[in-house]
């Protein structure tokens, strides 16, 4: 038997993940304190992002009101991904969902 090739692979894993995207909501510093077992979501968070940008599949955060509730946590790198802040506690409604890239937002949208 003959294995396919690399590249071979990535292309159809990378065609079978098309409109898939990995939406991480909120993981703020201010809402350290206040959210039960927040390591934990940091830490899981920080896992399935990594995945999703090593298969190639966009990786979206969304951050509300940062002014006041700051960034996205440090434990959390958003480089290479869509960050969007917001001042609504919602991903699907205006801007937050027109911030989103098309290709990927797609079926959400129609159900908004």
């Amino acid at each position: 038997q003959t294995r396919p090739s690399n590249n071979n692979q990535k292309m159809s894993a990378a065609s079978s993940f098309e409109g898939i995207a990995l939406m991480v909501c909120d993981v703020q510093e201010r809402f350290r304190s206040v959210i039960g077992r927040f390591d934990a979501i940091v830490h899981v968070s920080n896992v399935m992002a990594r995945a999703f940008k090593l298969m190639q599949i966009p990786v979206l955060f969304s951050e509300q009101y940062p002014k006041a509730f700051q960034h996205t946590v440090a434990e959390i790198s958003t480089e290479g991904a869509t960050v969007v802040e917001k001042t609504q506690f919602s991903l699907l409604i205006p801007p937050s969902r027109n911030s989103w890239p098309s290709t990927t937002f797609t079926r959400l949208s129609s159900r908004a």
